[in-house]
């Protein structure tokens, strides 16, 4: 008697299968981004594309479904304003990271952000010095008078909280706020009261 062998067909792996909340697509650009690979960062938006829905992306993009596919192919060489429109449409914001370091604000002028982040070497200056008070301050009006959020970087005590919240600071990060925590501790603790902010 002979044994009938079954025979499975693999299908390709398709990241958009998985990508079915926030969560899992801000985790997956993330990975991709750090890998520091424009191939690879176009694969992930075709990806990412694929699991809202092609049509509904190339709508939001403003680009035909067809003109988006031909971006998005392996191989493609699109320019930055169709990536960049791709991006949008996926809900992908640009933010200026380390604002006011070596060459940081020349980025303002050339690319097309929605956020500034203050480093944090200028906002742990605040309280002791008048020079870093005056850059966070202008740092903050700059960044609104281009029309973009602005976050503060390291905010580890009551006084610079306080400071930036009177300067109209949008958003804030540091120990003092939040330590750095696992997603599933993130979860719980937004469960919870904010007991240093409140």
């Amino acid at each position: 008697m002979s044994k009938a062998k079954a025979s499975t067909k693999l299908l390709p792996f398709d990241a958009a299968r998985y990508l079915t909340d926030d969560a899992a697509v801000a985790e997956y650009m993330t990975a991709v981004l750090e890998t520091d690979d424009p191939d690879l960062l176009l694969l992930a938006l075709g990806d990412v594309a694929r699991a809202r829905g092609m049509a509904q992306v190339a709508k939001d993009a403003g680009l035909g479904r067809e003109s988006l596919y031909k971006a998005l192919a392996p191989g493609a060489k699109p320019r930055f304003d169709t990536v960049l429109k791709v991006a949008r449409a996926l809900g992908v914001r640009l933010s200026l990271d380390d604002a006011g370091r070596a060459a940081s604000f020349a980025a303002l002028r050339v690319l097309p952000l929605d956020e500034l982040k203050i480093d944090v070497t200028f906002v742990h200056g605040l309280g002791k010095s008048a020079t870093d008070a005056a850059l966070v301050r202008g740092m903050i009006d700059i960044g609104h008078a281009l029309g973009l959020e602005v976050v503060a970087e390291g905010v580890e005590t009551r006084n610079a909280w306080s400071v930036l919240a009177e300067w109209g600071c949008d958003y804030a990060q540091g120990f003092y706020v939040a330590s750095p925590r696992r997603s599933d501790e993130l979860i719980e603790w937004l469960g919870a009261s904010w007991p240093a902010v409140a």
